[in-house]
């Protein structure tokens, strides 16, 4: 498996272009995130943030993430609940997801 995993990204660009595409998908994401007037948050230094594992917030209120995460499910957007431990929302950006996919949960926002 592993074997396929490289041989896909080599024949896609090496990591360079993975590393694009990452940043691709993740900067529009977190720059909704943090221009959202603090109704989305999150507090992680933009140093050390995630481009596969974004993780938020939303006004700081379980109940809010909560029905975010069922009305995404709703609307076709899956597994945007966090961690059962530690809650808040998570939005995983594997190289499968497709750009379309992160402007459609832009607009869900």
């Amino acid at each position: 498996m592993c074997g396929l995993t490289v041989d896909y990204m080599l024949n896609q660009g090496g990591l360079g272009e993975m590393n694009a595409r990452a940043l691709a998908r993740s900067t529009p994401i977190y720059e909704y995130i943090d221009k959202s007037g603090g109704f989305y948050t999150n507090s992680i230094g933009a140093t050390y943030r995630s481009r596969i594992n974004i993780t938020f917030r939303i006004r700081n209120n379980e109940a809010l993430e909560t029905k975010f995460a069922q009305e995404a499910q709703a609307a076709g957007l899956i597994g945007l609940a966090g961690h059962s431990w530690v809650g808040a929302c998570r939005i995983t950006l594997n190289n499968h997801m497709p750009f379309e996919g992160v402007y459609a949960l832009i607009d869900f926002m």
